[in-house]
């Protein structure tokens, strides 16, 4: 106690004595002048953030001498890469049906971090080729449109990447199969405001409208095996950029 007390005492003396104080200095040249390395082992919030992910740690002291952190929002910038996606058709896809459309089993689940804005760059190439019912003389190979829609989550079609074909055919043809690829693109603008990431199915239909005659159409590739395996085979794909939301 003795010892404390005259460490105070000579403390004391030195702050009335300096209007200045320095630690491992004799000679401070600030109120107060510290010679060497500072650790705080311990610091408090002081502020209430809701989203501290937003926000980078600053220490800072308050009006009473408290040391502790604040939080200084990010700068926000425009977008970045965050992922691609990409799915072939597992196997060609044949219908005979008359108009309407036809699932292709090729879906992609795009997903959207939280607080986030993602920007997705949708690409597709899918053959499609059609040949007279066998049971049909050529001149009745009756097919008007064929093409491909462009489906996200709830079954809404993107009119924008959805694309058809009007099938030619001289009037004097003999040709029985007909055939061409079919490319789409789409730019989808998604934005989520929740602390949980979004996820967003896109998926493709083909597109077939009066084939009165029930011509088998193929979607994909001819076949797959054998000499026209991979002919055409289908492919979708997605660029996705994500960036903080303002």
């Amino acid at each position: 106690m003795k010892i404390f007390l005259a460490l105070t005492l000579v403390f004391t003396t030195y702050l009335q004595a300096y209007t200045q104080v320095g630690i491992n200095t004799e000679d401070p040249t600030e109120m107060l002048d510290i010679n060497g390395n500072i650790r705080l082992r311990r610091s408090v919030n002081l502020d209430s953030i809701s989203d501290p992910s937003d926000y980078t740690n600053i220490l800072r002291m308050n009006s009473s001498g408290v040391f502790g952190y604040t939080k200084e929002k990010k700068a926000l910038g425009g977008y970045t890469f965050y992922d691609v996606y990409s799915q072939e058709m597992p196997a060609p896809v044949t219908s005979m049906l008359a108009n309407g459309s036809v699932p292709l089993n090729v879906s992609i689940k795009a997903q959207v971090p939280p607080n986030s804005s993602a920007i997705f760059f949708i690409d597709y190439n899918i053959p499609i080729s059609a040949d007279k019912n066998k049971n049909e003389p050529i001149e009745s190979f009756s097919l008007n449109y064929l093409g491909i829609a462009l489906f996200k989550t709830g079954d809404i079609e993107l009119e924008e990447g959805s694309r058809k074909f009007t099938v030619f055919r001289p009037a004097n043809t003999t040709t029985s199969a007909i055939g061409m690829p079919v490319l789409g693109k789409s730019v989808q603008k998604v934005k989520n405001t929740t602390d949980n990431t979004m996820y967003i199915d896109y998926y493709l239909h083909g597109y077939i409208e009066g084939n009165t005659s029930n011509n088998p159409v193929r979607f994909g590739m001819y076949s797959a095996t054998g000499s026209n395996f991979n002919w055409g085979r289908g492919l979708m794909t997605i660029m996705a950029y994500v960036k903080d939301i303002e």
